[in-house]
């Protein structure tokens, strides 16, 4: 299974980085990558939309996801190409805010 992880790992890091905006380090270990969205996030205007932080309160500035590799690698590359086409989609965004009434 390590030798799994592994190969996982490989694959979704340099994926995640590809991407505009998202910056993910290479994990020590474990069978979770925590891409950092922050850039994302602001062209978005996820953060102008909710003045907040993903996570705990007083993570401010931290916008995190924490992504599990633990599945098959045909579900992790479906993953990591809808969280590509929504880092990609601010008219979605702005979409989703007004349909769902949550713009502050």
């Amino acid at each position: 299974m390590v030798s799994a992880f592994q190969c996982r790992r490989d694959w979704v890091v340099p994926a995640l980085n590809a991407f505009d905006g998202v910056r993910c380090e290479n994990p020590s270990g474990a069978f979770y990558v925590f891409p950092n969205v922050a850039a994302v996030c602001e062209r978005l205007g996820i953060l102008e939309a909710y003045r907040a932080s993903f996570g705990q309160i007083g993570a401010d500035g931290e916008h995190f996801l924490r992504l599990s590799i633990a599945n098959r690698m045909a579900d992790i590359r479906r993953g990591i190409a809808l969280i590509e086409r929504a880092a990609d989609d601010s008219d979605g965004f702005r979409a989703f805010v007004a349909e769902e009434g949550l713009w502050t």
